[in-house]
């Protein structure tokens, strides 16, 4: 039997004991955040398990609620039994709670449709003598209280699966919810319930103030029994032909962390509310939150020892994405306005405060042990180099193959950046990223394109490997974040550093901004140069790479090829 909110859906007596363990479970307190099954627990091979230490622990989404205990075992065997046992009794209750939902907003259709008929007599009825007016009036006042009293009653003593019997069969043909007759006496219960408030609404003249009540089932069916991890599944699917996998991976992250903040609640519920409680959940959200140890715990869990929360730019990045999944849910007509509209965090706090190095601070960076001597790794001792003297990427430096660098049909050495598939698969920010950056002559003589012509057609720096982040740089930019802080330098300096002060050399030496653009690769932003930014061929640029004062800053870089 369905029961209503707060009551024991039925088991089996094989299921009984573990039962009796989800029993005593608490949901969690108002506000608190909740969590659904973490990264690390699905890769575990007892299915919605997590360890902690040798124990094994059932760890399951239950609505908004995380049902997590521990089953007393260290046996990987036992655990799969108690488990598979557990989660029989939480599909059930999964079930019956979609059900109970159903039977919610049906219950909310027959008390709206009744306040419209209420509505249209009131209006309908004709005059009264001023005479006869107050005698009417107490009436039906006196009509209107024996009703109430009545339909408390019908509450009181269990009567609603007789009285709405007709009601609540009818509602289950109209809306196809195929309840059972158990579950037409929750309805029958529920229509009492409204019935109730029907008669509360009488008594108190609010006929017209029912905004409250919800949308029920069938008037807005794209709603109706949708939940929000529908709607993601939909909306990721919609956008994985036109966006870049990367760009992907980064929306799913996106999703998953809304749904460990929030659930899954019915999209029927989802308010400005629930998107500022996300919004608070994401400024208090742990970093590095699927790594390590962290990857097995729960939220509250990470936050009960030594944690960080993600950065002010990381909590913009998720919220422009989750605000771009609402714009395609107002597009797709599931919702009227995008709720996290104006929710952001402040420029302010997001604005980069990335600078251009000095040129004491790339004579100290250079001066480092890793460009004086033999030993360190080649991207090591290339990619500050590379960074400094061409202002790419770090991601597009690394992803480089010797046959990249090249002179092939023009008079001068270039690095081409482009877009490839297959094995060393690499992808780009963006179009404007494709472009043919001019070697300087220093670099030459320090054997640049002797190291690219020895690395022929394999990657450039064959060592870097890919990390979760799915980038070749993984590695290379920690590295030169932790050479970075050994020489002194902020957290205002970093690799993409490079790229200012390749800016600002530029522009001292008035190079005009079409050409710095397509040195950098930033759109051009005009219709001209956004068009036909391929007129600025090699030879064009290397004009102004070699006007760059790239020998004063390398002059204490020891020659490696």
């Amino acid at each position: 039997m369905l029961a209503d909110a707060g009551s024991t859906p039925a088991v089996s007596t094989k299921q009984s004991k573990q039962y009796q363990l989800l029993r005593k479970i608490k949901p969690p307190a108002k506000r608190t955040v909740t969590h659904s099954v973490t990264l690390g627990a699905l890769f575990l091979r007892v299915p919605y398990t997590i360890l902690r230490g040798n124990t094994y622990h059932f760890n399951r989404r239950l609505g908004q609620n995380t049902v997590r205990l521990s089953l007393q075992t260290t046996c990987k065997r036992q655990a799969f039994k108690l488990a598979a046992g557990l989660n029989e009794v939480v599909e059930i209750m999964q079930i019956e709670r979609a059900k109970l939902e159903s039977i919610r907003r049906a219950a909310k259709t027959w008390l709206k449709r009744n306040l419209e008929v209420a509505i249209i007599t009131e209006a309908s009825k004709p005059p009264v003598d001023n005479g006869d007016a107050e005698a009417a009036r107490i009436e039906e006042q006196q009509d209107q209280d024996a009703a109430a009293e009545n339909a408390k009653a019908l509450v009181r003593d269990r009567e609603h699966h007789v009285a709405f019997r007709w009601d609540s069969e009818k509602l289950s043909q109209e809306f196809n919810l195929g309840l059972t007759d158990e579950h037409l006496k929750v309805l029958a219960y529920h229509i009492a319930q409204a019935n109730v408030v029907f008669w509360q609404k009488l008594q108190s003249k609010e006929l017209v103030s029912f905004e409250d009540i919800g949308s029920p089932p069938g008037i807005d069916e794209t709603n109706s029994s949708r939940y929000f991890s529908d709607l993601v599944n939909e909306y990721l699917d919609s956008i994985k032909r036109d966006i870049k996998e990367k760009s992907l991976s980064e929306y799913r992250t996106s999703l998953k962390i809304a749904q460990e903040i929030i659930g899954d609640p019915p999209m029927t519920e989802f308010t400005r509310k629930t998107a500022r409680a996300l919004m608070d959940g994401l400024y208090e959200y742990p970093v590095n939150r699927t790594k390590g140890k962290k990857a097995s715990l729960g939220i509250e869990e990470i936050k009960a020892g030594d944690w960080k929360p993600i950065s002010a730019t990381t909590v913009d990045n998720h919220h422009s994405r989750l605000s771009s999944f609402f714009n395609w849910c107002v597009k797709s007509e599931y919702f009227k306005t995008n709720f996290f509209e104006g929710l952001g965090p402040s420029k302010k706090l997001t604005k980069s405060q990335r600078r251009s190095f000095e040129e004491d601070e790339l004579k100290k960076l250079f001066s480092h042990s890793t460009f004086q001597k033999h030993g360190t790794k080649a991207w090591q001792y290339w990619l500050p180099i590379l960074g400094f003297a061409t202002g790419a990427r770090i991601e597009e430096l690394a992803g480089l193959r010797g046959s990249d660098i090249t002179k092939r049909n023009s008079s001068c050495w270039y690095i081409d950046i482009h877009e490839r598939s297959g094995e060393s698969e690499r992808t780009l920010k963006n179009n404007a990223s494709v472009r043919r950056v001019p070697v300087h002559n220093y670099l030459i003589e320090l054997g640049l394109c002797r190291f690219a012509e020895s690395r022929g057609n394999d990657l450039l720096f064959h060592s870097l490997t890919k990390y979760s982040s799915g980038k070749l740089s993984h590695e290379a930019s920690k590295w030169f974040g932790r050479l970075k802080n050994s020489l002194g330098f902020g957290k205002d300096l970093t690799f993409h550093s490079f790229r200012h002060t390749m800016r600002d050399m530029l522009s001292n030496e008035r190079i005009p901004g079409e050409r710095i653009k397509a040195i950098l690769g930033h759109d051009q932003g005009d219709v001209t140069f956004g068009t036909y930014g391929s007129i600025f061929k090699a030879e064009h640029l290397n004009l102004d790479i070699q006007k760059l004062p790239i020998e004063n800053t390398l002059q204490t870089v020891k020659q490696r090829y």
